[in-house]
């Protein structure tokens, strides 16, 4: 896709962005004006890297094809099927570098640039730091090189992620039922103005760049009953680090630093801030330590859901997708004889059946349903366990049983984070999480 044809797409875009929050304006601002300009000028500066790693990447794209590398073009699938592998791909690389930017303080340095911002409106959009635009391209060269991911597949990912962000910034008011059926799909403005909050807890959530399924996927998803009421920006900076140009390029530099910020007057009532109570009176610091100490509680408790549920969710979709292509194992040699011998079908019309059954059990986990997925994988692992040890394979069944263990523990987790068994069950537990997906 040529430069010339982004760019009016941008332009399009943002033509639309200004009139939609000039007449459905969201919250109140003032010198926006002056802060778009500003916007502008830094997204004009960032364009001059910009240019430099497309012409990298052109150039590693061609080593790539002499070598024959790139894993997703060795399978043998339609190009419109590598066309969305590809966005796919290019889209959770996008979710991935932000969770990066944000919990490696080094990094988390450069992108406070674009949360410093005291208004968020659709030129936020272009209010990134130099470096950190330098890096995101950097972080595109694996998807090239080893994944086999073209450039224009990338030019088309870019041409949509733009007028994407662009809307997800906008200041703009849209109806709550349509804007709960559209963050089904894709980030909204309710959804990214919660990332924008000076609250840290709402920050460090609704990372997605344009597909939302990735908060939903990896549990950093967050909702308010009232976006536009949440305080936006961080603490720590003065009007000199963010309402100029040199400002924003410097502050990565300075010794000034992000505050935690307070959380939004509606969010306290879940659960008074983890337990810790914030409202104020006798006693608030004492109490505001034990809502951060519960806080950082639940942040550990995330770091081990977050990996429990990948695994526990994608391996049974994995290995029950092989069981109809036989590519990792001869699946049907785990069946004792005697077992195989009762079967009214062939082996391996059993083992698709297992493979559906273990599909089912996966998206559970990685769905709305990892509270009894995680206890119908334990369940399926103990059954699979008795199985191969029968069929006299007794590493593989211990195995299986200590891989029980974790998906039990995985859905001791969810129960923790208050999901419920059957979701619309009404069952609550009280240690719900405050951010949960």
């Amino acid at each position: 896709m040529q430069f010339e044809t982004q760019s009016l797409i941008a332009s399009v875009a943002l033509g639309a962005c200004w009139l939609l929050e000039s007449v459905l304006p969201g919250v109140h601002a003032s010198r926006v004006g002056a802060a778009r300009c500003r916007h502008l000028a830094l997204g004009a500066l960032n364009g001059i890297p910009g240019l430099a790693i497309v012409a990298c990447l052109v150039f590693c794209e061609s080593g790539a094809r002499d070598f024959g590398a790139g894993v997703i073009r060795a399978a043998s699938m339609p190009a419109w099927c590598i066309g969305i592998v590809a966005f796919l791909l290019l889209d959770l690389c996008q979710y991935a570098g932000h969770v990066l930017m944000h919990k490696v303080p080094l990094l988390w340095r450069l992108h406070a640039v674009h949360h410093h911002a005291e208004q968020v409106e659709s030129t936020t959009a272009f209010r990134f730091h130099t470096i950190e635009i330098v890096l995101q391209g950097v972080m595109l060269f694996p998807l090239v090189v080893l994944l086999g991911v073209r450039v224009h597949e990338i030019a088309i990912y870019n041409a949509i992620l733009l007028p994407a962000s662009l809307f997800h910034h906008a200041n703009m008011r849209i109806p709550k039922r349509l804007e709960d059926a559209m963050g089904l799909v894709v980030v909204t403005p309710g959804l990214h103005r919660l990332h924008h909050a000076r609250w840290q807890p709402l920050t460090d959530s609704n990372y997605s760049a344009v597909l939302s399924i990735w908060d939903r996927l990896f549990g950093t998803l967050s909702r308010h009953p009232s976006a536009e009421t949440v305080p936006v920006g961080l603490d720590g900076y003065t009007p000199e680090h963010t309402e100029t140009v040199r400002g924003m390029l410097m502050t990565p530099f300075t010794d000034a630093r992000a505050g935690l910020g307070s959380p939004p007057g509606s969010w306290v009532s879940q659960d008074k801030f983890l337990e810790g109570d914030v409202t104020g009176g006798d006693g608030a610091g004492s109490k505001t330590s034990k809502g951060i100490k519960n806080m950082n509680t639940n942040e550990h408790l995330n770091n081990l859901y977050i990996p429990l549920r990948l695994c526990y969710g994608l391996v049974p979709v994995v290995a029950g997708a092989d069981k109809f292509t036989n590519l990792l194992t001869d699946w049907s040699q785990y069946l004792p004889e005697a077992l195989s011998g009762m079967l009214p079908f062939e082996a391996g019309v059993f083992m698709m059946i297992v493979g559906v059954i273990e599909i089912v059990a996966g998206l559970a986990v990685l769905t709305k349903f990892t509270r009894l997925g995680g206890y119908v994988v334990m369940a399926w692992l103990l059954l699979i366990a008795v199985n191969v040890a029968v069929a006299g394979y007794l590493d593989i069944a211990v195995r299986d049983i200590v891989m029980a263990l974790g998906a039990y523990t995985l859905a001791g987790l969810a129960a923790y984070r208050g999901e419920q068994l059957l979701p619309g069950s009404g069952e609550h537990d009280r240690h719900a999480s405050t951010i949960a997906s």
